[in-house]
């Protein structure tokens, strides 16, 4: 039993020295304060177009933003991806938003919200707001896939319906999901 644990520790220790951990960060306030230009960011052909995102100088946002934050740059054309359940998000979302979750991201293969999405423009991720963690974890995967400006909005969908924000209830990207390459 304890050459089994051992083993187990010794396989952690070796794995963490070779992985770096997975921590958020907040985003550069650097960039969010131009739009900056596209390097190399894979595109498709769509109807769903966003408005360049130009923040001004004085606005700085970090990881965690809040509702007035997160309107300002959904105003400036800054995606959002809905990162809750796909139940919750064919219910009611923030109009545009694209549905991706932690797993989407994980699971091996490329969503096709990330051919809309440029790695140097800001992007808004949302889910239940609150205790839910799951806006978090997409954050932290899109870091590591080289997401400069990756921001949480804290009060969630909820806060954002009832400020009267725009919400629908159909998807931009017109399919379920299952396409994803």
């Amino acid at each position: 039993m304890f050459v089994i644990a051992g083993i187990g520790a010794l396989a952690g220790l070796v794995y963490s020295n070779f992985h770096a951990p997975l921590v958020l960060r907040p985003a550069d306030p650097a960039l969010s304060t131009s739009a900056g230009t596209s390097s190399g960011a894979s595109t498709v052909s769509t109807s769903q177009t966003f408005a360049p995102v130009d923040v001004t100088a004085n606005q700085q946002f970090g990881l965690e933003i809040t509702l007035e934050q997160s309107k300002a740059l959904f105003d400036a054309g800054a995606p959002f991806l809905d990162a809750r359940t796909p139940d919750e998000y064919a219910q009611l979302h923030v109009a545009g938003a694209f549905h991706l979750t932690a797993d989407k991201l994980t699971q091996g293969k490329t969503p096709e919200a990330l051919n809309y999405l440029d790695p140097a423009k800001p992007v808004v991720i949302y889910c239940g707001g609150g205790a839910c963690d799951a806006s978090h974890n997409v954050a932290a995967v899109l870091q590591q896939l080289g997401f400069l400006q990756t921001h949480v909005m804290k009060d969630g969908m909820l806060a954002w319906a009832a400020a009267g924000y725009a919400t629908s209830n159909e998807n931009p990207l017109g399919f379920d999901g299952s396409q994803d390459k």
